[in-house]
């Protein structure tokens, strides 16, 4: 949840993840404008067909394919990018 626009109105959003997700491995940004998040699936090795359980578009809700890391790509690598990349958002 956050506060926005001159009255401070609280906002809430909830994303119904297609599986479980590692919350120690993945991480957040909130920025003024968006929220960027990086998830690590709990269970590696199987591919989610889509990003939620419910088969409906989130219009608010978008992928960033140009930083997709698949699965099956997977090595010891860890999220130190996640930070370099979330200084985009900061500019």
């Amino acid at each position: 949840s956050c506060l926005g626009g001159s009255d401070n109105f609280k906002h809430l959003n909830e994303i119904d993840l297609f599986n479980n997700i590692d919350p120690n491995e993945s991480k957040h940004k909130r920025t003024d404008r968006s929220i960027l998040c990086c998830l690590r699936k709990g269970e590696s090795g199987q591919a989610w067909p889509r990003l939620t359980k419910e088969r409906a578009k989130l219009n608010w809700l978008s992928v960033d394919f140009n930083n997709w890391k698949d699965w099956e790509d997977d090595s010891d690598e860890d999220m130190s990018n996640f930070d370099r990349f979330s200084e985009v958002w900061d500019n």
